[in-house]
C-alpha cells in the first residue's frame, strides 16, 4: 500500500548524516559558529530514525539589567531607582525590590523547518542574608518571574511592567550561596520571537516576604532558547474497496482509514487528491487536519454510483495525499463488477418452462434430474 514509504526512510537517513555532520562541524574548535552571538549546537537525541538536533541560543549577562525600589510610598509603583545592577529580590514589610533585564532576541532567528522547544531564564543565588526594608535575614519561600516588552532601556515603570504576567516560580525553602534557580520562560519567549520584538523584559521577585541576591555575574542572568526539528507526520491508509454483482445506478457503500504514523506530536493534514473517472463519488470526509498519531485512525466513508455498462469490471485506485508533503502519499485499490444483463424473453421462457415442471411434477424425469428438478 504504502508505495512512497521506503523512498522516505532514504531521505530521512540522508537528511540524518547531513544533519550529524553540521552538528559536529559547528562543536569543532575554531568553528565559525563560536564566533556567533551566543549560538551553539548539539546532537541531543534520535525519535523515530531520525537525529533530532537541538540548536541552542543563549545570552549571557546582557548589559540592560538594573532593580527598582518601591518604598515611598510602598504602593507597587517604582519610586527608586533605576540601579544599573541586577541585584536582589526582596518583598518587605514597608518596601520593595525588584531586578530586571531586558534581553536583545534581535540576532536570533528559529531555523528553517524548528520550532522553540524551551527557553529558560537563569540566576544564581549570591547571598542568603539580606536586611532592609523590614526584612531581617528572612529568606521568601519562593521567587517568581514576570514578563514585559521591553525597549532596551532602564526605566522606573519597568518595576510594574510585568505585572499580572507570571511566567514561573521556583520554590525557595532552603536556598544555598551558588544555587542556579531555572525558569521556564517559553511560551512567552515564543510570542515575542513571532510577533518580532526585539527586547524579552524579565523582571524577578519574592512572592512571599524576605529577600534574596541574585547579584549579575559571570554568566548570570541568562537567557537559553532551544529548538529542535518540527515534528514530521507520515501518511498511512490501510483497507480496500471491492463490489461485485453491482446493477448498474446502484449506490454501494465503503470505508478504508487513514493514520498519521509520524513521530509522536506531529500534526498531518490530508485530502483525496484523485479517485477513478467512472461513477461518482463521495467521501466523507474527504480532507483532515491536526491528525496526530495519539488519535489513531480516522474512518473515511465511501459512496459510489455504480457505472451504466453492463457486464464489466471496473478498477482503479483512491489516492491520498499529505497536503504539507507531496510526496508523503499512500493508495487504496477500487474494483467494482456489473452483472451479465438477461434478455427479457430469456426471461419469460425459463418462466414458462419451469411454470410446465410445476404443473406436472412427473413428466420429463430424464430432464428433471439433468436440471436438478
Amino acid at each position: 500500500m504504502k508505495r512512497n514509504r521506503e523512498r522516505k526512510y532514504i531521505w530521512n537517513f540522508l537528511r540524518a548524516a547531513v544533519v550529524i555532520g553540521v552538528a559536529l562541524a559547528l562543536l569543532m574548535p575554531g568553528s565559525a559558529a563560536f564566533a556567533n552571538y551566543g549560538k551553539t549546537a548539539k546532537v541531543q537525541a534520535s525519535v523515530n530514525t531520525v537525529v533530532a538536533v537541538t540548536t541552542i541560543f543563549t545570552i549571557e549577562n546582557p548589559p540592560v539589567d538594573f532593580e527598582v525600589v518601591d518604598a515611598d510610598p510602598f504602593d507597587g509603583f517604582g519610586d527608586n531607582g533605576p540601579y544599573s545592577t541586577f541585584n536582589d529580590a526582596l518583598l518587605g514589610t514597608v518596601g520593595e525590590c525588584r531586578s530586571m533585564v531586558e534581553f536583545d532576541i534581535s540576532p536570533f532567528s528559529v531555523p528553517p523547518g524548528e520550532f522553540i522547544s524551551v527557553a529558560t531564564f537563569e540566576v544564581k543565588i549570591t547571598e542568603i542574608d539580606i536586611f532592609g526594608l523590614g526584612v531581617d535575614g528572612e529568606t521568601p519561600e519562593s521567587l517568581a518571574v514576570d514578563g514585559y516588552v521591553g525597549n532596551g532601556l532602564e526605566e522606573l515603570s519597568d518595576f510594574e511592567a510585568g505585572d499580572g504576567n507570571v511566567l514561573d516560580s521556583v520554590d525557595t525553602p532552603d536556598p544555598q550561596i551558588g544555587q542556579v534557580l531555572s525558569f521556564d520562560v517559553t511560551s512567552f519567549v515564543t510570542d515575542l520571537v513571532n510577533s518580532q520584538e526585539q527586547y524579552v523584559g524579565l523582571t524577578i521577585r519574592a512572592e512571599t516576604f524576605g529577600g534574596l541576591w541574585v547579584t549579575e555575574g559571570g554568566v548570570f542572568p541568562k537567557l537559553t532558547i532551544e529548538t529542535i526539528p518540527e515534528p514530521e507526520p507520515d501518511l498511512d491508509c490501510s483497507g480496500t474497496l471491492s463490489w461485485t454483482e453491482v446493477s448498474p445506478g446502484e449506490i454501494v457503500a465503503g470505508q478504508f482509514l487513514v493514520a498519521n504514523i509520524g513521530d509522536s506530536t506531529s500534526t498531518l493534514s490530508w485530502n483525496i487528491e484523485s479517485y477513478p473517472s467512472w461513477g461518482v463519488w463521495s467521501f466523507t470526509p474527504s480532507s483532515g487536519s491536526g491528525l496526530t498519531p495519539e488519535m489513531g485512525a480516522i474512518t473515511v466513508g465511501v459512496e459510489v454510483t455504480a457505472p451504466d455498462q453492463q457486464n464489466q469490471q471496473f478498477t482503479g485506485e483512491i489516492k491520498i495525499v499529505n497536503t504539507e508533503d507531496s510526496n508523503d502519499f499512500d493508495t487504496i485499490s477500487v474494483s467494482l463488477k456489473t452483472p451479465v444483463s438477461i434478455p427479457q424473453n430469456k426471461l419469460l421462457i425459463d418462466s414458462w418452462f419451469l411454470s410446465i415442471l410445476e404443473r406436472f411434477p412427473h413428466a420429463f424425469p430424464i430432464l428433471r434430474q439433468m436440471l436438478g428438478y
